[in-house]
C-alpha cells in the first residue's frame, strides 16, 4: 500500500507538529484503504469526550455488492462518510487538547499508511496560512527552482 497524503493541507496550513494514531475500521474498509480507495482531502479531526474522531474521510466500499446486505427483516447500508474513532493515548490527547485550547490551531489528517498490517493516521497540528503567507511560500519555491 502506498501512503495516501493530504497534499492540499500543505498549501492551506502550516504544519506545526505531527502525531501518529491508529484508526478503528471495519474489515472491508481496511481492504479498501489498502487498495487506495480513500479521500482525506477536506476531512478534519475533532476531540469529543476525551477521544479523537476523524470526520469527513471518504472511504469507498471495497466491493459494492458486499456492503448492501439484505436479510429478512433489516437492510444494512454502508455510510462511506461516517465518523471514525482514532486511537491515541490519553496523555497525548490531553496534550493536544491543552494546545488547541490556548491557540487558534486545528487538527487535520496528514496521511494514512499501513504500518506492519495496522492502518495508521498521521495527525497534523496546523495553523491556517494567510493569503500573503501563501504568496511568500510560492515565491521562495520559484526562487529555489531557478537556482
Amino acid at each position: 500500500m502506498n501512503t495516501i497524503v493530504n497534499k492540499k493541507l500543505y498549501h492551506d496550513f502550516e504544519v506545526i507538529d505531527k502525531y501518529s494514531a491508529g484508526i478503528e475500521l471495519l474489515g472491508h474498509e481496511v481492504k479498501s484503504i489498502r487498495a487506495g480507495k480513500i479521500n482525506i482531502t477536506g476531512s478534519r479531526i475533532i476531540i469529543g469526550g476525551g477521544e479523537l474522531f476523524l470526520v469527513g474521510a471518504d472511504i469507498h466500499p471495497y466491493q459494492e455488492n458486499n456492503v448492501t446486505a439484505s436479510t429478512k427483516m433489516r437492510r444494512i447500508i454502508y455510510d462511506k462518510l461516517r465518523t471514525r474513532k482514532l486511537l491515541m493515548s490519553k496523555k497525548e490527547i490531553g496534550k493536544l487538547f491543552k494546545t488547541l485550547e490556548n491557540k487558534s490551531l486545528a487538527l487535520y489528517p496528514l496521511s494514512i499508511y499501513d504500518a506492519h498490517g495496522i492502518i495508521k493516521v498521521d495527525v497534523a497540528l496546523c495553523k491556517k496560512l494567510n493569503k500573503h503567507d501563501k504568496r511568500e511560500v510560492i515565491k521562495s519555491r520559484d526562487l529555489n527552482r531557478k537556482e
